[in-house]
Parts: C-alpha cells; sequence; structure tokens
C-alpha cells in the first residue's frame, strides 16, 4: 500500500477496496499534470475573459443608471431575446459553471442526460415563472 495518495482521507483498507473497484480510472491527470497543462494561452484567454467583463461593468457604470427600475427591471423595454437569455443564465450557477467541465472529465458523457433534460427545465420555467415575472 505504499501508493496511498497523500491527500486520501480514508483508511489504507479503504484505498485498497476502493482501487479494486470498477470506479476508478487510470487515464486522470494527477493535479501537479493539470497545473502543468494550465499554459501562457489558457491565462490569455482567462485574462481576456475577465478585462472583457470588467469592460462591461465599466461601460454601464459610466453610462449610469436613472433609478433603481431603470436598473432592475431594465425600464419594463427587454425584448423576448434579452429576457430568455437572463433566464438561462439564472438556471446556471457559479458552481454549475466550474462543475461541469470537473464531471464530464470524472465521468465522461453520462452527463449529457442533463444537458438533454435542460430545455425541458427552461421550458417549464419559461411557461411557469416567466409569467409571474412579466406581470410584476
Amino acid at each position: 500500500m505504499g501508493d496511498l495518495p497523500s491527500d486520501w482521507v480514508g483508511t489504507p483498507g479503504a484505498w485498497l477496496n476502493f482501487t479494486l473497484t470498477n470506479l476508478t480510472r487510470s487515464d486522470l491527470l494527477t493535479k501537479g499534470e493539470l497545473i502543468d497543462k494550465f499554459g501562457a494561452a489558457n491565462y490569455a484567454v482567462f485574462a481576456l475573459m475577465l478585462c472583457v467583463s470588467a469592460g462591461i461593468g465599466l461601460y454601464f457604470w459610466w453610462k449610469g443608471q436613472n433609478n433603481t427600475e431603470e436598473f432592475l427591471m431594465a425600464s419594463r423595454s427587454m425584448g423576448t431575446i434579452p429576457m430568455t437569455l437572463s433566464l438561462v443564465a439564472s438556471f446556471m450557477s457559479a458552481i454549475t459553471l466550474l462543475g461541469t467541465p470537473a464531471e464530464m472529465y470524472v465521468s465522461g458523457t453520462q452527463y449529457i442526460a442533463l444537458a438533454v433534460s435542460y430545455p425541458f427545465v427552461m421550458g417549464a420555467a419559461a411557461h411557469l415563472f416567466l409569467p409571474v415575472f412579466d406581470a410584476l
């Protein structure tokens, strides 16, 4: 049992039982290998994403809002497409955005069941919740 990982929190016997099951994948990279693969191109894309996001925020800060209703309700002038995109974005939390790639990496394509059911959930929410919010 010399190959017990340093971050394993269970007993050595539990590690041995875990490695003997079909639950482990031998093709996954270690944390160190993943850190090494995050190179200059990845950092550039990450920095560009942050700069674009900050630029959008600064633009709308500079443009200003007249009152809270204009800020929160877009003066009740949002079209169908922005309203739909807002509804989709409200379903996708930060945990979803961070966890989905990790889940696909570890579990494989069985996660596609969520992607298949997503349009049905969005449709139900659009027909059940959107009329309530639109009436506000």
